[in-house]
């Protein structure tokens, strides 16, 4: 996935810049650790994750307008506090938290130190919706469930269309993504990266059946 790779070579970079600040950043993360698994009061975090053009976003936005409204309906006095929709793609290009932009693969190329630090107070806050193409670098204690999306494994005609309706989605960025989708890159690092039972869930969402039963399916399944 064009993103992906862009992240990998970041990640290199950062290894060299972390001394002893590395350390530090990791106590620091540790202590609210605590402060994050015994919140159980809070409304649970999510991930919806996978190749760009499986719906990720449409999904999210359903699952933030349902579990809402369902709350709303029971008058849940528990829950005074509401879900919220985060795409960490436009929160990074909002706050600049990128390193650099890639022309060859037109994506930025994000800080993921200053991504994390400005997602930990919200997702101690809990509730959160979050959308993002990536697992692989969020801490396992963030969600409670990570929903990876697939679409076109076997057929990619579905997902290569999508693509090549997006602005500045070049013919290498498309066959890039579609490879990624092919190999099950998005459902692999998912897995390996939380590792919990019950937390990752794989859903196929190619036509709008499936997408209302994956929106059903975490509202009443997950989020209850």
């Amino acid at each position: 996935m064009a993103d992906k790779k862009t992240k990998k070579k970041k990640k290199k970079k950062k290894k060299k810049k972390k001394s002893t600040d590395a350390s530090d950043d990791d106590d620091h993360r540790e202590k609210k650790k605590t402060k994050t698994n015994s919140a159980s009061s809070v409304l649970k975090n999510i991930l919806i994750c996978g190749t760009p053009g499986t719906g990720k976003s449409t999904v999210a936005k359903l699952v933030l307008e349902k579990a809402n409204a369902n709350a709303a309906a029971k008058n849940d006095t528990e829950r005074q506090q509401k879900y919220e929709y985060i795409n960490v793609g436009d929160i990074a290009k909002a706050e600049k938290f990128y390193d650099s932009f890639d022309e060859k693969l037109n994506s930025y190329v994000i800080d993921e130190d200053k991504i994390l630090d400005y997602l930990e107070p919200l997702i101690l806050k809990g509730g959160m919706i979050l959308d993002y193409h990536s697992s692989e670098f969020f801490p396992e204690r963030f969600f409670s469930h990570v929903i990876v999306l697939t679409c076109g494994r076997e057929d990619t005609k579905i997902l290569y269309e999508r693509l090549e309706k997006r602005e500045g989605y070049t013919k290498e960025k498309i066959r890039q993504n579609v490879e990624c989708e092919i190999f099950g890159e998005c459902v692999e690092e998912a897995k390996e990266a939380y590792t919990g039972d019950g937390v990752v869930h794989v859903r196929s969402n190619e036509t709008e059946e499936e997408m209302e039963e994956t929106v059903a399916f975490i509202v009443k399944e997950l989020l209850n």
